[in-house]
């Protein structure tokens, strides 16, 4: 099966596991958009310093930033797609243009990708009845716009049949929204982000030294912030030894943190963290925490479990469906403070449960159910469905200006 896989830089964390497992599975082209903005160059696991300043579809040695990864992605079928931000719609149409003649001499069986088209990549659209579109927030996040996005991806939507989301409790909601066929909606999951692997020896500390908690992730509203910081002001009154460590960027805070900015229970790093420092920080937290309001799946979840790191979570979007409440963590209830500072406590004060959960995670996550073997194999299953249905493209195309003849399987 040849399979072309086309994202963006900053669903690396989560393409990179799954890139190199099905690498070994199948015949895959992985092509990477890199875009001129700084949350496209400067993302959880590359880190592009300056991009390249020519538009159009590169091997990867234009970046070196990715060509570190030759260990994970075949390099020899990875393809960069960089667009620059000074470029006309008409040459943007015409780069996607290439990728399409591209993915035709390639005679790719299925097209997986992981964002809704914007209008440049329409010229797509012509593989449309083989391509399966992720859907990473298949119900927006409480702080985007959602009756704008829900028309934007309403538009799109309706052009592509085959859909995958990443947590099973959201599904039935996500069809409901887009009027999509059950059939035509494959229910996956997130494995660990394993390639945060590559920094554990390297950043290890004592576990004596342990006296933290973790929250990390982009600085936005849904995140839950504003009800976590007063529920570590009750977790430290019982438990002043302990601090609550806040790592990430990406915006403004969106409430007053004066209070919090000099306390001795609250460290506030407010910067882009690189996975070097990431990595030290998930590994050396007694847990991990995400007092979100609203949730899809989170990447920082499959951070923390690839260190074997216990997360409390929130009662919301697909969170239980990854946090199994005191197998690999523990959940709340969202926006109750007392609730989110009476679970912090219950963690802190219960080591060996703690202890089981590391065991637990380390055996679903590695070589368990929710590996990323099991994930791929169903997945391979659904592009093979794909394929021998009655609706899958079999007609041969002339590409009279390229010289290519289009045969699908």
């Amino acid at each position: 099966m040849r399979i072309a896989y086309l994202s963006y830089t900053y669903f690396a964390d989560t393409d990179f596991s799954i890139i190199n497992i099905m690498k070994k599975k199948s015949d895959l082209y992985y092509f990477i958009i890199v875009e001129s903005n700084p949350n496209s160059l400067k993302t959880t696991a590359i880190n592009i310093k300056k991009q390249h300043n020519v538009s159009g579809i590169f091997k990867t040695n234009i970046y070196p930033e990715i060509e570190k990864f030759s260990d994970i992605i075949d390099m020899e079928k990875t393809y960069i797609v960089n667009i620059c931000s000074n470029e006309a719609m008409y040459k943007r149409l015409f780069i996607f243009m290439k990728l399409l003649f591209k993915l035709l001499r390639i005679n790719i069986d299925i097209l997986h990708t992981t964002m809704p088209y914007p209008k440049e990549m329409f010229p797509l659209f012509f593989l449309r009845k083989k391509t399966i579109l992720t859907v990473h927030d298949p119900v927006p996040h409480s702080d985007v716009d959602a009756s704008k996005e829900i028309i934007y991806r309403k538009k799109r939507f309706h052009l592509i049949r085959n859909f995958m989301i990443l947590n099973k409790n959201q599904k039935n909601e996500f069809i409901s929204m887009y009027k999509l066929k059950h059939k035509n909606i494959h229910v996956s999951r997130l494995g660990i982000y394993d390639y945060l692997h590559r920094y554990i020896e390297t950043t290890s500390m004592d576990n004596s030294d342990k006296k933290y908690i973790l929250f990390f992730g982009r600085i936005t509203k849904y995140k839950g912030l504003d009800f976590l910081f007063p529920a570590m002001k009750l977790v430290n009154k019982t438990h002043n030894d302990i601090k609550l460590i806040v790592a990430g960027g990406y915006q403004s805070y969106y409430f007053d943190i004066s209070e919090y900015e000099n306390c001795s229970y609250i460290e506030i790093r407010h910067k882009f963290i690189p996975d070097d420092e990431l990595a030290a920080l998930i590994q050396n937290a007694l847990f991990v925490v995400c007092p979100y309001i609203d949730a899809t799946q989170s990447g920082v979840v499959m951070s923390s479990f690839a260190f074997n790191i216990p997360v409390l979570a929130t009662n919301t979007g697909g969170l239980p469906d990854y946090v199994e409440h005191m197998k690999s963590g523990y959940i709340v209830e969202p926006k109750d403070i007392n609730g989110l500072a009476d679970g912090i406590k219950y963690l802190l004060d219960n080591k060996e449960l703690l202890d089981k959960q590391k065991k637990y995670i380390e055996e679903r996550y590695r070589i368990g159910d929710y590996s990323w073997n099991k994930i791929t194999d169903d997945l391979l299953v659904f592009y093979k469905d794909i394929i021998n249905s009655k609706r899958y493209m079999s007609d041969k195309i002339n590409v009279k200006t390229k010289n290519i003849q289009y045969v699908n399987r």
